[in-house]
């Protein structure tokens, strides 16, 4: 299994994200170079949870796991994995619950990836099980 290392926040982006309101920098910038480079981080949960330690670094005020403001984090996230699983199974013809399911092996271990599947056979193959599996339940 191939282990992913986990890249903090640099201390520019940190410093600019801190002081955004009068950094030199461009926030949108900072913010699109953190959490598409340097975050790296796939799982939904951890992205909104992420935003939320942002929000708390930029305008110094936590934001609760059970506030409106952590729900609108956690309803952004779970919807650009949803946009993300919809437009991949679109794009090899796969049903997206069963790509949902036969994905959550590796999107579940980010860090501790199972072997890929090489083929599309293979993912076919895989997806049917997991789906056959859900089903005896």
């Amino acid at each position: 299994m191939k282990k992913i290392k986990r890249i903090v926040m640099s201390k520019k982006i940190e410093e600019a994200l801190r002081n955004w309101d009068n950094a030199d920098s461009d926030l949108e910038d900072d913010l699109y170079r953190y959490f598409i480079n340097e975050f790296n981080r796939w799982d939904w949960a951890d992205i909104a949870n992420e935003a939320r330690r942002v929000w708390q670094l930029m305008f110094d005020e936590e934001i609760e796991d059970d506030s409106p403001v952590s729900y609108i984090f956690c309803a952004i996230a779970a919807s650009a994995y949803n946009g993300a699983m919809a437009s991949v199974a679109a794009a090899i013809g796969v049903d997206q619950d069963g790509l949902e399911l036969a994905a959550s092996h590796w999107y579940e271990n980010q860090d501790a990836l199972p072997p890929p599947v090489t083929t599309r056979r293979g993912l076919l193959a895989l997806i049917k099980k997991v789906k056959k599996e859900i089903d005896q339940y």
